[in-house]
C-alpha cells in the first residue's frame, strides 16, 4: 500500500545542502565554478557521451571527481533528458523507485523532472515506487547543483533510486 499521494504534486526539497554541499546559492555558485576550473579535464570525444559516472559524496571530498566526469561531456550538447540514478543509503525496499511527484528543489533553483517518462518508468514491474525512498536520500540530489550549473540547456531529469 502506498502511504503518499501520487497525484499531488510536491517538490522534493533539498536535504543535503548544508552538509554535502553549500546552502548558499552565491556560495555554491562560487564552490561549483572552482570545482570545475580546478579538475582534470578529460578530452571529449566527438560523440554525445550516453553515460557519466559520478561520485555523490560530499563535494569537498568529491567534487573535482564529479566535476571531471560532467567535463568530459559537451557542456552546450542538446540532452533533453538525464536519467540519474544512485543507490539508497536510507531505505531498504524491493527494486528501484521513479520520483514522479513533482520536481527537484536546490540552493540554485529548481530541477524539472520529466514525469511523463517517471510515470511510464513507474508502471513497469521493476519500479516498486515507494516515493518516500527519495525524501532523505542524498545520491541524486548531490548530482543535481552540478547538472544545473553545467548543462546550458537546462535538461530535465529522470531520478532513480536503486534497493535490493
Amino acid at each position: 500500500m502506498e502511504t503518499f499521494s501520487q497525484s499531488r504534486s510536491s517538490d522534493r526539497q533539498p536535504v543535503a545542502a548544508g552538509r554535502f554541499y553549500s546552502a548558499d546559492k552565491e556560495t555554491l555558485m562560487n564552490d561549483i565554478s572552482e570545482l570545475f576550473e580546478s579538475c582534470v579535464k578529460t578530452p571529449s570525444g566527438s560523440g554525445i557521451a550516453r553515460a557519466v559516472i559520478s561520485p555523490h559524496a560530499g563535494y569537498v571530498f568529491s567534487g573535482k571527481v564529479a566535476a571531471s566526469a560532467f567535463s568530459a561531456t559537451d557542456r552546450n550538447a542538446s540532452y533533453k533528458n538525464i536519467f540519474i540514478i544512485g543507490s539508497s543509503h536510507v531505505m531498504a525496499f524491493e527494486g528501484a523507485s521513479v520520483y514522479n511527484t513533482g520536481d527537484f528543489v536546490t540552493p540554485l533553483g529548481r530541477v524539472t523532472v520529466n514525469k511523463e517518462i517517471a510515470n511510464t518508468l513507474k508502471d513497469e514491474k521493476l519500479f516498486s515506487f515507494p516515493v518516500n525512498a527519495h525524501f532523505q536520500e542524498h545520491s541524486l540530489e548531490v548530482q543535481l547543483p552540478l547538472i544545473q550549473y553545467y548543462f546550458r540547456n537546462n535538461p530535465q531529469v529522470v531520478p532513480i533510486i536503486i534497493a535490493t
